[in-house]
């Protein structure tokens, strides 16, 4: 199949880290033999030859033959305008009239990616040239309704943003959703039926399978830490942690430590203030261990030898590092705004708490409790969960779907 992938995401996670999982899927489904022409964004004014040299000596192959990368030159990186999705659009279709003819478009969807590839199918529409069909993936929903006032989400969504990604799934063929909770967003917010969704999988990355030697065989040690995983971002929501975490330890005179995992992922004075205001609260005295961002081969063993992982976003469609934590055995705490609450409630190995700091903190006590039981649960559950979200299986999933638009 000749496939044309619009992923500003992929290039973001190579420019930042690398590589990551989103650039092992796509080896992974480029592997199967598929041709990929991968067209991407970057912030800069550089040359493709100067953005290529600095990708990994394992992408570089294949990115300087075909299957190619063409980095467009600050292409759908911020939704800033009706005028440059049209001329993003309008790159992108003048690229697939010359590159063409495609079997499909998969577009890997922020809002601006699902737009400009919306218009971009309107447009060869209109100029009769043969419209591929086109897969938007999203692993990013935004959840709101029509207003920012009335937004869900405790940062404020501009409506363009919602207006957009809807503009942008009414054009697609098939919509896939990375969990049941990010289909019922997508129906419920975004207005896509059901008939035009589908779930594809988050998969793990290559450097976690490669470090990974199963799940811990013993329950956490008795005095184990609560660990918190995730960004210091309003949207990873570290603040209703420290809250809970408070509580719990005013509570029940709790003694573990609790520990802090991520860095800042964007610049907010006023979030950060909370954040150590919090964090200066008498009952963490002693007991708070702030870790900021860490290489995978150190956060694993954190994460191993955790009472449990408590990852409570306020908007998250899946969560990669609950998925982390599952399939290294460790009991997780989650809210009910995370679309991997499915398989805590699934294989039984956590909690799923609803967005308040007594609730929360009322879970990861109900955890402790009955930990080495549901250990035990997660334990049983690694296996199949590292199958199912291998950088391989997930690659099948995308192209079984790339497969049935073509019938």
């Amino acid at each position: 199949m000749r496939l044309a992938l619009l992923a500003t995401p992929l290039h973001a996670e190579i420019q930042r880290y690398g590589g990551g999982p989103l650039t092992d899927l796509v080896l992974a489904l480029q592997a199967r033999g598929h041709e990929i022409t991968v067209l991407s964004s970057h912030e800069a004014n550089e040359t493709i030859d100067t953005q290529l040299a600095g990708m990994p000596a394992r992408l570089v192959p294949a990115k300087l033959r075909e299957p190619g990368c063409y980095l467009l030159d600050k292409v759908f990186k911020y939704l800033s305008g009706e005028r440059k999705i049209a001329s993003d659009a309008r790159r992108i279709t003048q690229f697939l009239q010359d590159r063409g003819p495609f079997d499909a478009v998969w577009a890997i969807a922020e809002a601006p990616d699902g737009l400009a590839a919306g218009l971009a199918k309107k447009a060869l529409f209109r100029r009769n040239y043969q419209v591929p069909p086109l897969l938007i993936s999203v692993q990013a929903v935004r959840w709101a309704t029509k207003t920012p006032a009335q937004s869900l989400k405790p940062e404020r969504i501009r409506y363009t943003h919602v207006a957009g990604l809807k503009r942008g799934f009414r054009r697609a063929d098939l919509v896939a959703a990375n969990s049941a909770l990010a289909e019922r967003w997508l129906r419920q917010y975004y207005g896509v039926p059901a008939e035009r969704t589908a779930r594809w999988e988050v998969n793990l990355s290559e450097e976690f399978l490669r470090l990974y030697e199963g799940p811990n065989p013993e329950p956490a040690a008795p005095d184990a830490p609560i660990v918190f995983f995730g960004a210091m971002n309003p949207t990873k929501a570290p603040d209703l942690f420290l809250q809970a975490a408070i509580h719990l330890i005013e509570d029940t005179g709790l003694i573990r430590r609790i520990v802090m995992i991520g860095g800042e992922t964007e610049k907010n004075p006023g979030f950060a203030h909370k954040l150590k205001t919090l964090q200066a609260h008498p009952a963490l005295r002693d007991r708070l261990e702030l870790l900021g961002r860490l290489p995978l081969e150190e956060i694993m063993p954190r994460l191993r030898t955790a009472a449990v992982i408590v990852c409570p976003s306020r908007s998250d469609t899946f969560s990669r590092a609950a998925l982390e934590a599952l399939v290294l055995g460790t009991p997780v705490v989650t809210s009910t705004h995370v679309g991997a609450r499915e398989i805590l409630e699934e294989e039984l190995s956590g909690q799923v708490s609803p967005l308040e700091p007594h609730a929360l903190a009322q879970a990861m006590q109900d955890v402790l409790s009955q930990r080495e039981k549901i250990a035990e649960f997660a334990r049983a559950s690694a296996g199949k969960l590292v199958a199912q979200h291998a950088p391989a299986a997930a690659a099948q999933r995308i192209e079984e779907l790339l497969l049935s638009l073509q019938k």
